[in-house]
C-alpha cells in the first residue's frame, strides 16, 4: 500500500514530465538573455531593474528593498534583490524565482553556470518561499515546486534567515539537513544598496572582496558575474 510520500513524488514526477517543454524554452531563452558583467555593475543593474520597473512588491517592508550580498557564501551567487519577490502582506510571504531576470547574480565560473542553468531550467516550476514572523526578523524559508509541494522533507533539509541588526542591514542565512547546521548553505547577507540607490559600507566590501579574490569557505568568487536579463530590457 502507498503512502501519501509516494503520492506526492509520482505526482511531481508527472508534473516535471507535462513542464518539461516550458523548462527548456526557460533554460535556451535564459542563454540568449545572460548578460556577462563586473561585479558591481551586475549589482547596480539589478537594482535599477526594479527601481525603474512597476514596482511588484509594494507592500513590502522598506528594510527589504535594495540589493543583498551573500558576503559568506561559498556558493557561485552574489548577490540578490527582494524586490523581484511577489509579496503577500497578509500571510508575510515572499516568493522568490532565483531563476527570473534581473532577481539573481550568479558567478560567471563554470560553478556559475550550472547553477545559473539550473535555475533557469527549473523557474517556471521552482520558488523559495520565505514565510516570515509578525516582526519580520526571522522566516522560514522553503522549496516549492508547481506552487505547493513543499520538497524540504525529500531533501531532508530546511533553511531559515533571521535579522541580525536593528536597521536589516545584515542577516543570518541558516540551513540545516537532517537537523544538523549546514555550514555550506550558512551565510550572512548584507545590504550593499539601500532603497534609494545609495551604495553602502558593505558595497565597497563587496568589490574589494572579488578583487582581492578573497576565499569564502574554499571558493573564490570572480570579478565576472552573470545577470539574467530578458528581451525587453537592456
Amino acid at each position: 500500500m502507498h503512502g501519501p510520500g509516494a503520492f506526492v513524488a509520482a505526482a511531481i514526477r508527472y508534473a516535471f514530465l507535462i513542464a518539461l517543454p516550458f523548462l527548456l524554452f526557460s533554460a535556451v531563452f535564459s542563454i540568449r538573455t545572460v548578460q556577462r558583467l563586473p561585479g558591481d555593475e551586475a549589482a547596480r543593474l539589478i537594482f535599477r531593474y526594479w527601481k525603474d520597473a512597476l514596482p511588484q512588491s509594494k507592500d513590502l517592508p522598506e528594510k527589504f528593498r535594495g540589493v543583498f550580498w551573500m558576503s559568506t557564501d561559498p556558493s557561485p551567487e552574489l548577490c540578490t534583490n527582494f524586490e523581484a519577490a511577489s509579496f503577500d502582506a497578509a500571510s508575510r510571504t515572499m516568493k522568490l524565482f532565483p531563476g527570473a531576470p534581473y532577481t539573481w547574480v550568479w558567478c560567471d565560473s563554470y560553478m556559475g553556470w550550472a547553477f545559473y542553468l539550473f535555475f533557469t531550467f527549473i523557474n517556471p516550476i521552482y520558488t523559495l518561499q520565505v514565510r516570515w514572523d509578525e516582526a519580520y526578523r526571522k522566516a522560514y524559508l522553503p522549496s516549492i515546486l508547481f506552487g505547493c509541494f513543499n520538497v524540504d522533507w525529500m531533501t531532508c533539509s530546511a533553511m531559515y534567515i533571521e535579522q541580525l541588526d536593528d536597521e536589516g542591514n545584515e542577516w543570518a542565512r541558516t540551513s540545516y539537513v537532517f537537523g544538523q547546521t549546514f555550514k555550506h548553505g550558512s551565510y550572512t547577507l548584507k545590504k550593499v544598496i539601500d532603497k534609494d540607490g545609495g551604495e553602502l559600507p558593505a558595497f565597497d566590501d563587496m568589490v574589494l572582496s572579488l578583487k582581492e579574490k578573497r576565499e569564502v569557505q574554499g571558493y573564490i568568487k570572480p570579478w565576472g558575474q552573470l545577470v539574467r536579463g530578458n528581451v525587453f530590457h537592456s
